[in-house]
């Protein structure tokens, strides 16, 4: 990883540089991520852009995020431990209640009790007596009933506070795993479906694929038309592939212009169907940016495809996808390769050369 930063350059030099790294490196656009290169690329901490130059292109997030509890302290672990503080602590007003709550009825069910024994022998009880059991059963009635209406009101508002508290959770998850540009999941959500997928009864994997999507000659665009067009164009495509997944299909954005998609309930040949499908889709499809005036002629997408039935673990499962999709780099582009005996770990060793 290049490191330094020449003290005259401008914030947003500096900015551009460590979002170019992140780029080339497949990283994902977000807050996190960019603090992490930020540290690394100007150098403040040597260990850390060597750690990050070996993860290599294309890391995953949750090794990032090991990188940033390291490097950079608490990171996200921070908002969790007080997001657990706020839950511990409503629990443990709903436990106060619920303990008080125990004492009063305890005592009003003694007092009932109480007046049960005294009324078993009540011919010997004078009026007086009987009347004064009668104040106290309902004085003590009244004060066990409104005691109960007002830790009833306490819970509820605990209970609002919990909901509002797993609600700040769940959009921070949500937050978490999704890619900040195109609003499809991140690499972090991708690997832990695609992990999920063993975890299922084994005969699913021969009905479930991952197809690898990735655009043809993408640094053109981009070395052409600047980043933001590429950017829109990145947008575009995922719309796309939404619309053309089946409902059941999951869809992440991985790299700087590559996509999965996890399909399921799909054999082979259907499988192969879909791919042909997106891809010839996305090669007829015009991609207009109007209010720049620029026409993105022949963009296609080259696509590989692999059954779990494959491979024995997730990470099998991709390293086969991505052979396939490299194959169909390699055969000219804008093709389907599905995953075989000829797609090999050293077919994409010998395609050196990968020019978007």
């Amino acid at each position: 990883m290049k490191q330094g930063i020449d003290g005259r350059q401008s914030s947003f030099e500096i900015a551009s540089a460590v979002l170019k790294a992140m780029y080339v490196s497949g990283v994902a656009p977000i807050p996190r991520n960019y603090q992490l290169y930020y540290e690394a690329f100007i150098a403040t901490n040597k260990a850390l852009s060597e750690d990050l130059t070996r993860l290599g292109s294309r890391p995953t997030q949750s090794e990032l995020d090991s990188l940033a509890a390291v490097y950079l302290g608490a990171g996200n672990a921070a908002i969790y431990e007080a997001i657990h503080e706020q839950v511990t602590e409503h629990l443990s007003e709903a436990a106060q209640l619920l303990e008080r709550e125990q004492h009063v009825l305890h005592d009003y069910n003694q007092l009932l009790t109480d007046t049960v024994g005294q009324l078993s022998s009540v011919n010997q009880q004078t009026v007086g007596v009987l009347k004064s059991l009668v104040r106290t059963l309902s004085s003590a009635t009244g004060a066990t009933l409104s005691h109960n209406e007002k830790t009833r009101r306490s819970y509820s508002r605990s209970q609002a506070e919990f909901d509002e508290v797993y609600e700040q959770l769940e959009r921070y998850k949500a937050a978490a795993n999704t890619d900040s540009l195109t609003g499809l999941c991140n690499r972090r959500a991708f690997d832990e479906e695609l992990a999920a997928i063993y975890a299922e009864a084994p005969e699913l994997l021969r009905v479930t694929a991952l197809v690898l999507a990735d655009v043809d000659y993408f640094k053109r665009v981009n070395d052409r038309f600047g980043h933001p067009v590429g950017d829109r164009l990145l947008v575009s495509l995922a719309a796309s592939l939404r619309k053309a997944a089946p409902s059941t299909a999951s869809i992440a954005r991985v790299g700087g212009e590559e996509f999965a998609l996890i399909i399921r309930e799909r054999l082979r040949d259907e499988v192969h169907g879909f791919a042909q499908h997106l891809r010839s889709a996305i090669a007829r499809q015009r991609f207009v940016v109007e209010r720049l005036g620029i026409d993105l002629n022949g963009i296609t997408m080259s696509i590989g495809v692999a059954m779990g039935s494959q491979a024995s673990s997730a990470d099998e499962l991709y390293r086969a996808a991505d052979n396939a999709l490299y194959r169909a780099k390699n055969e000219g582009r804008n093709k389907v390769v599905m995953f075989d005996d000829r797609v090999s770990d050293e077919m994409r060793r010998d395609w050196l050369i990968y020019q978007k």
